[in-house]
């Protein structure tokens, strides 16, 4: 029996041995796999992070492209600015050589003259050489800014040759920085160019007797010594008028006191032509005919009508005589001024016309508020005409020459110059004595020159 027990036991134990082994066996097939399969997952990993730095790579080769590509088109940029230079200085250094070429022709033709020994006036020459100097340094500051325009633009350097370009090696004589005018010939000089001046003397006095220059008159000595403009047409009295509503507009210290409108010839015309219209129905007459006029013009130096007192209208009798017509709204009256009284002694058919239509049109266009200024007009009733009176009066048969006196033509031919000098002395508010015609030459000539020369001075 105990021997068949021991030999149970031998094979328990033989049989539990080999699945010890087994097991054994198991778990170190089991921990093999284990480390392999970390192993494995370690690859992977080095593998991703490899990949990683590769495309890391990539990105930087392509920001190293780009900036490459970036440089070049600086270079390029570069370039083109350097050769737009040398272009802009070669330019310039041709316009060097020919303001040079000139000013040496101009001084071999001066001293050419001298020598086949013309005479020149010592003024003209200075002031004829002075301008062309004046012109080659203006052309000279345009070429100058251009240049700044285009290193601006370009992004110049600073320190560029081309900042110091001057048109003479040396700096000409004389003063170029003012306006060299000539001398004064006595106390009643007119300066020719005093209305080109940027700043105008306001207040200044009025001298209507002043003088000009001869050289002024030259000009216009051909239009004057033509017979057919002794009389003056609709075309100059517009003219000159136009020339005094600007004077005025422009010197508004000078003429503080002068609340007036200066209108054309065809106000006169408009008024005569539409008052067989107006006397037809007046209360139901379109005053917008008149807009033009009562109305603000500034384009044309005309103020609002509910802003003056008087109405300036020069006005043509049967095309052969003038005389000038002011309404004085303050007054309710119309003064007319006739250089010639005995040429029409009734001017009662001339002047109906005005006399109906003025007052009717002032007080349809002015508001309420405005009429306190105007007491002798009866806004509530019916309006009724303005009356008129002559200066001077017919009766008078000399040519006063006294203070607050009107004076009459003892020439025929002038009507036209005197009503324009009467508009000149009244809206500037002074006597009209010296309007006679042993002046009307005078005055004639000063006229043409300011039409002509643009002169708006006083």
């Amino acid at each position: 029996m105990q021997d068949t027990v021991g030999d149970d036991e031998k094979v328990n134990d033989g049989n539990d041995g080999k699945k010890d082994d087994v097991k054994e066996d198991n778990e170190n097939v089991e921990d093999e796999q284990k480390v392999e399969n970390d192993e494995n997952v370690d690859d992977d990993e080095k593998m991703d992070e490899a990949k990683v730095e590769n495309d890391e790579k990539v990105d930087d080769d392509e920001k190293m492209d780009e900036a490459k590509v970036e440089n070049d088109e600086k270079v390029d940029d570069d370039e083109k600015m350097d050769e737009a230079k040398v272009e802009d200085g070669e330019m310039m250094e041709d316009e060097r050589k020919e303001n040079d070429a000139k000013v040496e022709d101009v001084k071999m033709e001066d001293e050419a003259k001298v020598e086949d020994g013309e005479k020149l006036d010592g003024v003209a020459k200075v002031d004829d050489v002075e301008v062309d100097l004046k012109l080659k340094v203006k052309d000279e500051k345009s070429v100058d800014v251009k240049t700044q325009t285009n290193e601006e633009i370009m992004g110049g350097d600073d320190n560029d040759d081309n900042d110091d370009f001057q048109l003479y090696k040396t700096p000409p004589k004389g003063n170029y920085g003012r306006r060299v005018r000539k001398p004064k010939k006595d106390d009643s000089y007119t300066n020719p160019f005093l209305s080109k001046m940027p700043k105008t003397k306001d207040p200044m006095k009025v001298n209507h007797l002043q003088k000009f220059e001869d050289e002024l008159l030259d000009k216009v000595k051909a239009w004057l010594d033509d017979p057919q403009t002794d009389n003056l047409t609709t075309d100059e009295i517009d003219a000159f008028c136009h020339l005094l509503r600007k004077r005025i507009s422009y010197y508004p210290k000078t003429y503080k006191n002068s609340h007036v409108a200066i209108e054309d010839c065809l106000l006169a015309d408009r008024i005569r032509r539409e008052h067989r219209t107006f006397i037809k129905d007046p209360a139901n007459y379109p005053v917008a005919e008149f807009k033009d006029y009562y109305m603000a013009s500034p384009h044309r130096y005309m103020p609002e009508w509910s802003t003056i007192d008087d109405v300036y209208m020069p006005v043509n009798i049967n095309q052969k005589h003038w005389i000038l017509c002011v309404a004085r709204l303050q007054k309710y009256r119309i003064d007319v001024y006739d250089c010639d009284a005995y040429l029409y002694k009734n001017l009662d058919p001339y002047l109906k016309p005005f006399c109906d239509m003025i007052p009717y049109i002032f007080a349809k266009t002015i508001t309420p508020d405005e009429r306190v200024r105007y007491p002798k007009f009866n806004f509530e009733g019916p309006i009724q005409p303005m009356t008129y009176k002559r200066l001077p009066h017919p009766k008078v048969k000399t040519a006063a020459d006294k203070v607050g006196e009107v004076p009459r033509a003892t020439e025929s031919g002038d009507c036209g110059v005197f009503t324009l000098m009467y508009m000149e002395h009244l809206t500037a508010n002074q006597p009209v004595h010296n309007v006679t015609s042993k002046n009307m030459g005078f005055f004639r000539q000063k006229m043409a020159v300011r039409l002509f020369h643009q002169i708006m001075e006083p």
